[in-house]
């Protein structure tokens, strides 16, 4: 009788504790590998997103005759190349272009003189050599965008051409 009370008296305060451990253990290593997943998702995001600005822009561009530069639809112009604030560019697409999904974060636009020519950057969180297509980040002459990669900053960058 007395072997059968202590078959039935539950878990030890040892045994929760080790059980306990080993779940923290556990959802840390799930919770930094997620961490790491939401930062490529995002990534992933931040370049559809430019993709789709990018869609937007030669619409413009068949509509107007010049990416956004400051002119109206029609006026090609001769300012300067310059970099456009994106609450600007949004304004002039009609608002159908999004944000970063970080508020930290923003896409930067710039054009060419006359505005002939565009170019989106994006910050990225992660370093993707995959994504260094030179024709991509070629950037001299186009504007005052930098696409140039540092060891904490990544950017993916569209030009129009």
């Amino acid at each position: 009788m007395i072997s059968r009370l202590r078959s039935e008296r539950g878990f030890t305060l040892i045994e929760m504790l080790i059980v306990i451990a080993v779940i923290a253990i556990l959802a840390g290593i799930v919770i930094t590998g997620v961490s790491g997943i939401q930062a490529s998702a995002r990534d992933t995001k931040r370049i559809g997103e430019l993709r789709g600005v990018q869609t937007n822009l030669e619409g413009y561009f068949a509509k107007c005759g010049h990416y956004p530069n400051g002119q109206t639809c029609g006026t090609v112009g001769s300012g300067a190349a310059e970099i456009t604030p994106w609450s600007t560019l949004q304004t002039t697409l009609g608002g159908r272009i999004a944000q970063d999904p970080l508020p930290s974060k923003t896409y930067e636009y710039g054009y060419t003189s006359g505005g002939l020519g565009y170019i989106l950057k994006a910050t990225l969180e992660n370093d993707n050599a995959s994504l260094k297509d030179p024709l991509e980040i070629e950037t001299s002459g186009i504007s005052t965008v930098d696409c140039t990669d540092t060891a904490t900053n990544f950017f993916f960058c569209i030009t129009s051409d």
